[in-house]
């Protein structure tokens, strides 16, 4: 069984969503596949089953990441990774193609900041790299210009604020998921895959 953790959503669709993503990855992979807030994970003491994969749709690092990995390792579980940072750097390069300045939306961690700006810092210069054009990361809506991302998976208070203030025209990404949701079904499922076939060649 594989479980797949997200950040609780602002908006109740972001609930849907995964949902379906986890029905996507079930499909392909034919792993059971359950989603589990982050609210379920913090709440409960052994939130995962002994031997059960646990995979995390949390994009950046952080406090969340960090208390995913530590009730895995607790529960007897298995921690298989995160959305890797080149899913969304390759996300956001298409998305901001043509704009002469781009903000990046973020939540702000509240513990473990220093990895998260590191993460936040590839992905800026990932940008800078492809597109040549100046980057900003903010986590005040108001103070974003030019073209804008939202780096909030799901959609949420962020991505409301930032279509009122700024519009759909500058608002690229108002959320990541369906940018990035078909990338996250390959990688989940290739992540299975190769280790359906450790363990073969371990039986070998």
């Amino acid at each position: 069984m594989l479980a797949i953790v997200y950040h609780d959503p602002g908006d109740e669709s972001g609930h849907e969503m995964v949902r379906e993503l986890a029905r996507k990855v079930e499909e392909v992979s034919g792993v059971r596949v359950r989603a589990l807030p982050m609210s379920f994970v913090e709440e409960t003491e052994k939130p995962f089953n002994r031997g059960e994969l646990v995979y995390s749709l949390i994009p950046f690092r952080g406090g969340h990441l960090a208390t995913i990995i530590e009730k895995t390792r607790e529960s007897g579980a298995l921690y298989i990774g995160k959305i890797p940072l080149e899913i969304i750097s390759m996300s956001l390069v298409k998305s901001l193609k043509g704009c002469e300045k781009a903000t990046l939306l973020y939540w702000k961690a509240k513990r473990f900041v220093n990895e998260q700006r590191e993460d936040l810092g590839s992905l800026v210069k990932s940008i800078k790299e492809n597109l040549g054009v100046d980057v900003d990361l903010e986590t005040d809506v108001a103070k974003a210009s030019g073209c804008i991302a939202v780096l909030t998976l799901l959609p949420g208070r962020v991505t409301r604020k930032a279509l009122e203030l700024h519009g759909h025209s500058s608002v690229k990404i108002p959320f990541l998921f369906r940018a990035i949701e078909e990338e996250i079904v390959k990688h989940v499922t290739g992540v299975l895959e190769s280790l359906v076939k450790t363990e073969a060649n371990k039986r070998v």
